[in-house]
């Protein structure tokens, strides 16, 4: 009787051990497969735009941490008002990031974003710098900060530029004149009349390109002649140089007209494909209007006031003097002279435009152009032969006249040149390379007559 007694009390206790050890060992393991999933982020969880699935929150704290190194290395963040631009350089401590809340407070399968403020002492350092106090004041800074606070919630990164014309109201901006010219019209009286009166102003819309071409084209003006257009084309960019326009193209003639000052021409030519082109870099629309106020077209620029003033400077002008050209007519009588053409200084002159804040200083100045006219050599023109105190003269006077100076550049002058080359032989040309006594002697012994002797009466 004892040993059935003993073995049940043995078979008892072996399967109490068997189940608390298979309960302790197996019951762990069952657990950890119940319950071990619900410490991961479930399919399609985003903290930003990062995707954290299957991670568990330690793992997703060091995930988003390097993600959040790498937003700040790759993205360049700036802020703009009108023509001033400024770039936030320390974003580490421009925003502050708060991981381990975000991570605690996303929920499991969902679209989160990550927690961040923004450091509002360096936001206003910002702000007090590119904005003036007018617009300072009215800016909507909830707004301002909402957006500046999406690019780190999301992690978004690369070339982010806020507008902060966007946030200020709409009665800020404004339109005055900003810029104006004048330009004499004498003698074109009829076309300027023609193009102010079909269309007074011209629409110049944000970040848009104007060619002058093309509006003359749409306004029927393109059978003016070249000169013509040119007086609108120059009045035009003489008012255009006091705003920030940035001038695409540009061409000048070879003679300065008459009509502009010195850097201020803007030719056009539709037959030459000459061009005068411009473009709004600003925000906002602008209106150029055109008037002819009795001998001068009137040209302004109208629309909001920009933070920096603009004006033309002119700088480093040099004149070229004119050569003389002395050339040979045997149709002129006996003893006179003429002028061919009537010589006109060489000028050089760089343009610039200065940029200035409130108070007149100067912030920078930009090369526009760098503007060349050649001279215009004066053109002198004798008979074959002169008295004597009259060749006196005309030596003393072509004395000073370079040996390189005897061919012409003017159209004219060429052409009289021809003429007279045509009718004289050729022992009878001008030698130029003497031509410091104004005349040449004939090689040709057979010719003497027609200079005649030193007191000889003219025949």
């Amino acid at each position: 009787m004892r040993n059935p007694q003993i073995i049940k009390l043995f078979l008892i206790t072996a399967l109490c051990t068997l189940f608390i050890f298979g309960f302790s060992y197996f019951g762990t393991a069952a657990y950890g497969m119940i319950f071990s999933d619900q410490d991961k982020f479930a399919s399609g969880t985003l903290i930003g735009n990062e995707d954290v699935t299957g991670m568990d929150k330690s793992r997703a704290i060091s995930y988003i941490t390097e993600k959040q190194d790498q937003w700040v290395n790759e993205t360049v963040l700036s802020m703009q008002f009108q023509e001033v631009t400024k770039e936030v350089e320390d974003i580490p401590a421009f925003y502050q990031f708060d991981i381990e809340q975000s991570i605690s407070r996303a929920l499991s399968g969902k679209k989160n974003q990550l927690i961040a403020k923004i450091d509002e002492k360096k936001l206003n350092a910002i702000l007090e710098e590119i904005l003036p106090e007018l617009y300072a004041e009215g800016i909507d800074r909830e707004t301002l900060i909402a957006d500046l606070l999406m690019y780190a919630s999301l992690l978004e990164s690369g070339k982010h530029t806020i507008k902060l014309q966007n946030y200020l109201p709409g009665d800020l901006f404004e339109d005055e004149v900003i810029a104006e010219s004048s330009t004499k019209i004498t003698g074109k009286e009829s076309v300027v009349n023609m193009w102010a009166g079909n269309e007074s102003s011209i629409e110049v819309d944000p970040h848009s390109q104007v060619s002058f071409l093309d509006l003359a084209e749409e306004r029927g003006s393109l059978q003016f002649e070249a000169d013509e257009m040119s007086i609108i084309s120059s009045a035009l960019y003489k008012a255009l140089l006091n705003t920030n326009f940035m001038i695409t193209e540009r061409h000048i003639g070879r003679l300065l007209p008459g009509y502009i000052e010195p850097g201020f021409e803007a030719r056009v030519d539709s037959e030459k494909q000459m061009d005068f082109i411009f473009t709004n870099p600003n925000d906002h629309k602008y209106v150029i209007n055109f008037q002819q106020l009795d001998k001068l077209l009137y040209v302004s620029v109208k629309g909001p006031k920009t933070i920096y003033t603009y004006q033309p400077s002119l700088k480093d002008k040099q004149t070229f003097k004119p050569k003389t050209i002395i050339q040979i007519d045997a149709k002129l009588p006996f003893g006179q002279k003429r002028i061919g053409t009537e010589g006109k200084e060489g000028i050089l002159v760089n343009v610039y435009r200065d940029q200035m804040d409130e108070s007149g200083k100067i912030i920078s100045s930009e090369k526009i152009a760098e503007d060349f006219y050649p001279p215009v050599h004066e053109v002198l023109i004798y008979s074959l032969a002169f008295k004597k105190d009259q060749t006196d003269d005309s030596a003393d006077s072509a004395e000073n006249v370079p040996e390189d100076s005897v061919s012409s550049e003017d159209e004219k002058s060429e052409s009289d040149a021809e003429k007279s080359s045509d009718e004289q032989k050729p022992d009878n040309k001008l030698n130029e390379t003497g031509s410091n006594k104004g005349t040449s002697r004939n090689a040709n012994e057979n010719d003497e007559d027609l200079w005649g002797l030193e007191n000889e009466a003219v025949k």
